[in-house]
């Protein structure tokens, strides 16, 4: 799991609330779902202030799932901002990492998993969000090859991040450093790979 600004790992009694759609409403758009239709928490942290940050999935009724991000208050359970949800560009399943949540330096949640893309497939998907708000600062950012990259590992430690997935039979890493810039960029701009020809 990530490591940054507060401890992260899984809880059943924090997850609960997303599966079990303690954070209340519905999924907005066309009928979503509410949120304990089928939903399931992944990613759990502890910020400095000791507020919980919950990120997993909910479904929506016989389509696809979408990630979700909430923050509650550590004592008591309020919910302090979320549910923020991101559906991807292609509206397919888009699913938080099982350890997928980790804060940054400044104690931002930075959320990883796999996301379907417009072009290519599955891909290793990042986003970013405002501790403090929930507002988006970046992404979604897109890593992976031309068939399905399923997340398998992710890691947050000051304002780096990591995240590997398995492409084609072999294993794909990809690290990102705030301090370099962090761009968005279309899902049909493919990664390089080391020792193969690079053009688009």
């Amino acid at each position: 799991g990530g490591r940054g600004g507060g401890r992260v790992g899984r809880g059943a009694d924090v997850e609960g609330r997303v599966a079990t759609g303690e954070c209340g409403g519905e999924r907005p758009g066309g009928g979503g779902a509410a949120l304990g239709g089928g939903g399931a928490g992944a990613g759990v942290g502890l910020d400095a202030a000791g507020e919980v940050l919950v990120a997993g999935c909910v479904r929506h009724p016989a389509t696809h799932a979408d990630c979700v991000t909430i923050k509650d208050r550590g004592p008591d359970g309020k919910v302090l901002w979320g549910p923020v949800f991101f559906d991807g560009e292609a509206h397919g399943n888009d699913v938080v990492y099982i350890l997928g949540l980790g804060l940054d330096a400044s104690g931002n949640v930075v959320v990883g998993g796999t996301s379907k893309t417009a072009s290519r497939g599955e891909d290793m998907t990042v986003l970013k969000y405002d501790g403090a708000t929930g507002a988006t600062l970046w992404g979604p950012v897109y890593a992976g090859g031309n068939g399905d990259d399923e997340m398998y590992g992710f890691g947050v430690h000051g304002n780096a991040f990591a995240a590997g997935a398995r492409v084609n039979g072999t294993f794909f890493l990809q690290a990102w450093n705030e301090s370099f810039g962090i761009e968005t960029l279309p899902s049909d701009v493919f990664p390089a790979f080391c020792g193969q020809p690079y053009s688009l």
